[in-house]
């Protein structure tokens, strides 16, 4: 069954979107040579235009609005989306050529087709398409779907190509796995050899020489042993382009006398709105408070409660009419008063037909006298017992008809046209009437199909007012923080400075190019693009006071982090105390040893080198911990090896020295299997896939000139 491949013939898609493709590369290009902005980014050495970036994060945000069913993004929202397209470019990219050496770039018709409706279904698509009271998948349901693909609404048709990319794609992601986990090979000689080695379990004495017992006068760290350190270890030193980033906050803060000034105000407000009569109070509310909007609509005093806790009961206990005179509640004063209540339904059904007039457009011709005729009419009819369903049919001018059979859904109370609303909430369930639609475009014929359980409802003016600083109180701050930035010309002189003055300075090391964020600044981004600007240098100070969460920001640049291996003064603070730690083990293994040479007795050797013995049981060379002392890895290889009892060499560990005397070594009941063994070890190389992608981007040369452009 070739399906896909049939309906992809009679699609003209493809060409208009390559065509829209090749327009929008020329034109991208055209601007591109007339300045200097670079390229988004250059991926193994492909370059990916910042247009063709912007056209895949525009579709990701066109599904995900379809998806979540709303209008806007929101920043954090649009932020995120970025990163994800950016991500599965990277794996697209990186894979891909991965994908086409391995010759699986691409699946087959017929592949595609045994995923859909032959044997080897894609468990996504089971999901969605098996009866749940049957339990079969219905191959049926899903050939009908993909022949009337081009029937479809855009929307629906969109969704079903996602679902087909979604299933091609991981069908390759399988393949690739499968390919790369059947390379793994655990030798057997190993696995005998590991084998043997669990064989035993072991009893022992240990005595730790704690290295914090070492003063740190003790031991000298030059630079010699940093660099030594330093030229041993590189390759735990690798690092991805990042910025350390120091900066200052000056909080805005209401003062007392803003928050005097603010519940002033609030009094006479509190004046004012008890002498508004009722058919002024929208508007009043509308220009006083800080919500900056009348809700009209009937609610629960319960909602209330999210927001204002406790206001929900001061609304039950208010009379209507009353007022509920100003309360401080999170920061916030709250004034209110109850309109009006009601028993009410939380959401309407109801099911409409469209009788429209030529005012509507389109292809509609009736004049408003022939729209109410037939309004009438069909009223009529639907009253007199026509199957409301088929009147849809027949009349609505509905473009949605055939899908929703005249159908809204459920609708919450108040969220119609008032009129409307109201009119449907007076209609008994079943009930059938005419409404003239406020825009003159014609009449809706409206069966009302279900109310939810009636609760008591209030209509609530309500009132708020923030207690939040003045403008003064903000040029105030705005005045301290421009002090410090004009007495701050590098980073010295930025941190010498904030010690003066007690202000606080806050560090984001290694922060990357992709965070919007920073620790106490929801709105960063700025700062992060200024920290990766190709012209910035350590030490420099910002030129701008950047602004966020009522906070004015002063930040530094205090060390760039090139990709690669950091620089030896990069880590220079993080190597000393390993140094020193590893210092002081060499000193008591070197204490150890010379103890050891003339005295055999755990105990007494512990006792000279001011330890303490514990015992360790069952040590096996598979187990993950020495006892009481955690994963010491050496320690349990060590031990866990030893042929007989006696004391065993010092053993360094990773917080001091090991003394350990074997006291008893038994052979298991049941010895290790190698051929599991070495199966385990297997599965364990497998769990690593994970990092596959990493690994192989770390192969390939990466230039993101995102931060450039967002």
């Amino acid at each position: 069954m070739a399906i896909i491949g049939t309906i992809r013939k009679h699609s003209g898609i493809a060409v208009a979107v390559v065509g829209i493709a090749i327009v929008a590369f020329i034109i991208g290009d055209v601007f591109k040579r007339q300045s200097n902005i670079p390229d988004l980014a250059k991926i193994d050495g492909e370059t990916v235009m910042n247009t063709t970036f912007e056209n895949k994060v525009k579709q990701m945000e066109d599904r995900y609005k379809r998806q979540s069913g709303v209008d806007q993004l929101s920043n954090d929202e649009l932020f995120q989306l970025r990163e994800q397209v950016w991500n599965e470019m990277l794996e697209e990219k990186i894979f891909g050529k991965q994908y086409e050496k391995l010759g699986i770039k691409t699946l087959s018709e017929a592949e595609m087709n045994d995923m859909f409706v032959g044997e080897f279904i894609h468990p996504y698509l089971r999901q969605i398409f098996t009866d749940p009271n049957t339990g079969i998948y219905s191959t049926q349901a899903v050939a009908q779907t993909i022949r009337n693909l081009d029937q479809m609404k855009e929307e629906d048709k969109l969704q079903w190509l996602d679902i087909e990319d979604y299933v091609r794609r991981s069908r390759i992601v399988e393949k690739y796995n499968t390919l790369l986990s059947r390379s793994f090979y655990f030798p057997k000689a190993m696995a005998a050899q590991m084998a043997e080695f669990a064989g035993n379990d072991v009893d022992a004495r240990v005595a730790l020489l704690s290295a914090q017992t070492v003063k740190d006068e003790e031991v000298q760290v030059t630079d010699a042993d940093l660099k030594k350190y330093y030229d041993e270890h590189k390759n735990m030193f690798k690092q991805d382009d990042a910025r350390d980033i120091d900066y200052v906050q000056f909080p805005v803060i209401p003062t007392q006398r803003d928050i005097a000034d603010i519940a002033d105000n609030v009094g006479k407000v509190w004046t004012e709105f008890q002498t508004v009569e009722d058919a002024f109070i929208g508007s009043f509310v509308i220009q006083v408070s800080d919500g900056d909007w009348y809700d009209s609509t009937y609610v629960k005093a319960s909602s209330f409660s999210g927001k204002y806790v406790g206001l929900d009961s001061l609304v039950e206990r208010t009379a209507v009419g009353g007022f509920i005179e100003p309360v401080l509640i999170n920061q916030t004063w709250v004034m209110a008063k109850v309109l009006k209540t009601d028993v009410r339904p939380d959401s309407l059904r109801a099911s409409i037909i469209y009788i429209l007039n030529k005012n509507a457009g389109g292809e509609i011709n009736r004049s408003e006298s022939e729209a109410k005729a037939l309004a009438d009419s069909v009223e009529i009819l639907v009253k007199g017992g026509m199957p409301f369903e088929d009147a849809v049919e027949q009349f609505s001018d509905d473009p949605q008809k055939s899908e929703t059979k005249g159908d809204i859904d459920w609708v919450a109370d108040g969220a119609m046209m008032s009129s409307l609303n109201d009119k449907i909430l007076e209609t008994p369930v079943d009930g059938v009437f005419s409404y003239e639609r406020p825009d003159k475009v014609g009449y809706m014929i409206v069966k009302v199909t279900g109310k939810t359980t009636p609760n008591k409802k209030y209509r609530v003016a309500l009132i708020t007012r923030k207690i939040e600083a003045s403008k003064g109180t903000y040029e105030a701050a705005y005045e301290k923080a421009n002090k410090f930035l004009s007495s701050c010309t590098d980073h010295h002189k930025f941190i010498d400075l904030a010690k003066n003055e007690n202000y606080m300075v806050q560090n984001a090391d290694f922060t990357p190019s992709n965070v919007k964020s920073l620790q106490g600044i929801s709105e960063a981004r700025e700062i992060v693009r200024w920290a990766f600007n190709e012209d910035r240098k350590e030490g420099d100070v910002s030129e701008t006071i950047y602004e966020s969460d009522n906070n004015y920001i002063v930040a530094s640049l205090k060390t760039i982090r090139k990709k690669g291996i950091a620089t030896f003064e990069q880590v220079r603070q993080y190597m000393e105390p390993q140094v020193r730690n590893d210092k002081k083990i060499a000193k008591l293994v070197e204490k150890a040893e010379k103890v050891m040479a003339s005295n055999k007795d755990i105990t007494s050797i512990a006792a000279q080198l001011n330890a303490t013995v514990d015992s360790v049981n069952g040590v096996n060379f598979n187990g993950y911990s020495f006892g009481m002392y955690g994963p010491e890895m050496e320690a349990i290889g060590r031990t866990s090896a030893a042929k007989k009892n006696g004391l065993l060499k010092p053993i360094k560990g990773s917080y001091g020295v090991f003394v350990v005397n074997v006291d008893n070594v038994s052979a298991r009941a049941e010895k290790a299997d190698a051929a599991v063994l070495a199966q385990q070890m297997e599965m364990e190389s497998t769990q690593k896939l994970r990092n596959i992608f990493q690994v192989l981007k770390d192969r390939v040369k990466i230039v993101d000139n995102r931060i450039v452009f967002y």
